[in-house]
């Protein structure tokens, strides 16, 4: 199924679909191809937004599962894990913006099996780069994190991302 509204910008095409979260639907964007799959979790993703211009970034180097609408209420954790499992992924990475950072990681740090890595782009946040560009919580089973600000170069940004995700 391929998706003909240029709303999404990727080389490799994009569609449209939903999947049951729960007791919700949720509809979602996918772009790119390919392995790792990653989420994008953002606000809605208008033509020309930051949001649209990292998925085409990412979608060029993985999979991306971008979902159109994202619960802020405490019930975050629960309808992230189900969508998950609606979408058959048992793990996956994550790339959120400050809104979404601490729900993010509430569930990373509360299903730390199901997030391979997580980054948080950032307007607010430190740079990290002299921390070699990752972060981990000293806890078991911490995940790496990467913190960027987004007001770099959007190109330095997107190098960042995938150079971070691509690590093994």
């Amino acid at each position: 199924m391929t998706d003909q509204n240029n709303e999404i910008p990727t080389r490799t095409g994009s569609f449209r679909a939903a999947v049951r979260a729960g007791t919700t639907v949720t509809e979602y964007a996918r772009a790119g191809s390919g392995q790792p799959l990653l989420l994008l979790l953002t606000d809605a993703i208008e033509p020309d937004s930051f949001a649209a211009r990292v998925l085409a970034g990412v979608a060029d180097h993985f999979r991306v599962i971008a979902p159109a609408q994202i619960p802020t209420k405490e019930d975050f954790a629960t309808w992230l894990a189900d969508f998950l499992d609606g979408l058959g992924l048992i793990q996956t990475s994550i790339v959120t913006e400050d809104r979404f950072g601490v729900p993010v990681l509430g569930f990373a740090l509360l299903e730390p099996s199901r997030v391979d890595r997580l980054v948080i782009l950032s307007d607010t946040a430190p740079e990290t780069e002299n921390l070699d560009g990752s972060l981990a919580a000293p806890a078991q089973g911490a995940r790496p994190l990467l913190i960027v600000r987004r007001d770099g170069t959007f190109d330095a940004v997107i190098t960042k991302v995938t150079r971070f995700l691509d690590r093994s």
